[in-house]
């Protein structure tokens, strides 16, 4: 008789403790913020669990096996309820969205609250810029003019139209000016282009219960981050030509990346900003917008990460890239920095191909009028310090990639147009 009342109670506490699981699986799955996910999870997690190991224990009927169902239960309770406030108080100071049932917020000024990842930060302050001379904007503006004068050969085409790549990012302000430094001196109209694909917000992958609701917000805050990071470009752009003689238009695009390149063929350059992809995010080398917009072999590109007072050397490096052959072509092309010196510096010149391709190089840029030697060779395996010393007195470098890992070897030397991209302000992949 014992024995059946036992079984009952064993019965009835594993029951009980299904359900209260089943309660709080739905509460995870169902409720709207994680501060109430985290409640379902913590206290009726917990007890489900008790009440199943207490089941079994007393199923068991012995005593080793209700002694290691209590043990149990009480590692869950010294546990589970630590670790889930901890996260939440993580996701409470990280800036996680609160459901709009709330009441009030009781740890409001106890804890630094920040914004969340995919909510737009509140607008810094711009820093005011110190006002510049008269004769000091004119004496720039001259020298712009002077390296932007147009040579006399036939292949070499003059710029009549720029679009500069509203992307974002640290660089974004060097990027702009640069462009209209380069308009106004050319005197070609500048297109301020920021472009987005609202599908690219859209999370793409399998989902779990309740998860579609959050996976819509998601895409709605992310595009809603894009419109408005679009937005402020647009407006930091106009804001900066304001006032200034260029040609100026603005252009937006929504669509995929393919569809808003094409937007940018009937330019003749594209500058954009470094160290960012088409979304302003910082990305590597090999995922800029500078490397997929040169990819696409519409227009050249100048990937700028600083604007250098003046030009005065420039670095045009032949290494392995598929295009490393048309780099003297490009820079003629473009017709930028006539009066600069090009150092033509092969990369692994013990191959003769790459050796023989910088002294046919530096022969087609002294046949333009173009101050034009050849550099000493760069070795592969050379070290970053000395590299990096090296490129420092380059203000601005040609090169056919942003990038060049190729092979085991490629993956552990130091690369050198990833060194040229961090160390020389501009790049021009043409």
């Amino acid at each position: 008789m014992m024995s059946l009342w036992v079984e009952f109670l064993a019965a009835a506490l594993i029951l009980s403790g299904g359900v209260v699981m089943s309660i709080a699986a739905l509460g995870v799955a169902r409720l709207p913020d994680v501060f109430m996910r985290m409640h379902a999870a913590t206290k009726a997690g917990v007890v489900g669990s008790g009440l199943l190991m207490l089941g079994a224990g007393v199923a068991l009927q012995s005593t080793i096996g209700l002694l290691i169902a209590l043990a149990g239960v009480a590692l869950l309770v010294a546990t589970t309820p630590i670790a889930s406030h901890a996260l939440g108080r993580a996701a409470y100071v990280a800036g996680m969205p609160m459901s709009e049932a709330l009441v009030s917020d009781a740890l409001a000024g106890v804890h630094d609250r920040r914004q969340f990842d995919l909510t737009p930060p509140p607008p810094r302050p711009k820093r005011a810029e110190p006002p510049r001379k008269k004769e000091e904007s004119a004496m720039a503006s001259a020298l712009i003019q002077r390296q932007m004068l147009p040579h006399a050969i036939t292949n070499q085409t003059a710029l009549r139209h720029m679009v500069c790549w509203l992307a974002g990012g640290p660089s974004h302000r060097e990027a702009v000016q640069l462009a209209l430094d380069l308009a106004q001196a050319s005197g070609a109209q500048l297109t301020g282009l920021s472009a987005l694909d609202p599908k690219e917000s859209a999370y793409q992958g399998p989902l779990p219960i309740g998860g579609a609701y959050w996976a819509k917000w998601l895409a709605e805050s992310r595009r809603t981050k894009m419109r408005e990071t679009a937005a402020a470009a647009l407006a930091e752009f106009q804001s900066m030509a304001a006032g200034s003689s260029v040609q100026i238009g603005t252009r937006h695009e929504e669509g995929e990346l393919e569809s808003t390149i094409i937007a940018t063929a009937g330019a003749d350059m594209l500058v954009v900003p470094a160290g960012v992809d088409r979304f302003g995010m910082k990305v590597g080398y090999a995922d800029e917008i500078a490397l997929t917009l040169s990819e696409a072999r519409l227009s050249p590109v100048l990937r700028v990460r600083r604007r250098p007072e003046t030009v005065h050397r420039i670095a045009l490096i032949i290494a392995g890239t598929p295009n490393c052959g048309r780099l003297a072509h490009g820079l003629l092309h473009t017709g930028l920095w006539p009066d600069s010196a090009v150092v033509v510096i092969p990369v692994g010149a013990y191959r003769p191909a790459i050796q023989a391709l910088a002294e046919e190089q530096v022969k087609q840029l002294a046949a333009h009028g173009r101050k034009a030697s050849l550099g000493d060779p760069i070795d592969l395996d050379i070290e970053s310090g000395p590299l990096r010393s090296r490129l420092a007195s380059f203000d601005a470098a040609v090169m056919g990639a942003l990038t060049h890992r190729v092979g085991w070897f490629g993956a552990v030397r130091q690369d050198v147009h990833e060194m040229v991209c961090d160390t020389v302000p501009m790049t021009l992949l043409p």
